[in-house]
């Protein structure tokens, strides 16, 4: 993708940049190649060049213009990423990181965005939610049931 297409995509998709760069000018780097990449950061994130206004709530982050509300690479502030870990995404809501688990099977049970979704809802310890544990004759959890 050519700078000159980034541009177009920019301005059409409203991502909260206004570019004012001119069409055979380049932004710093190394010529705008098929291998440039940019952070794994929410779909507002946009790249940003020399005149580069962010805009709809979005704030200039190195070569970003991205929301720093919800982008989980930028989460409150530029360059706070939030942590995630086993089975589980990292989210930003209103400049706060959580995480989402990615598993149906798995919860986050301890609150620690670190070890994301850690308990398997098909044990024992912790059968169908974080709270249930199979214990006396229902020793077994099945489909998230004691039995």
């Amino acid at each position: 993708m050519t700078r000159f297409t980034l541009l177009i995509a920019g301005l059409l998709t409203g991502s909260g940049c206004i570019l004012n760069w001119d069409v055979n000018t380049l932004p710093p780097g190394d010529g705008g190649n098929a291998t440039d990449t940019v952070d794994p950061g929410d779909a507002t994130d946009t790249v940003i060049g020399p005149d580069t206004i962010c805009t709809g709530g979005t704030t200039p982050c190195g070569t970003l213009c991205v929301n720093t509300r919800s982008d989980p690479t930028h989460c409150g502030t530029c360059g706070r990423p939030c942590p995630s870990g086993r089975n589980s995404i990292a989210t930003c809501t209103e400049s706060v990181c959580g995480i989402m688990c990615s598993d149906a099977n798995f919860a986050d049970c301890d609150g620690m965005a670190a070890t994301g979704c850690e308990a398997d809802l098909r044990t024992p310890l912790a059968c169908g939610n974080c709270s249930t544990r199979c214990t006396g004759m229902a020793r077994l959890c099945v489909m998230g049931m004691c039995q």
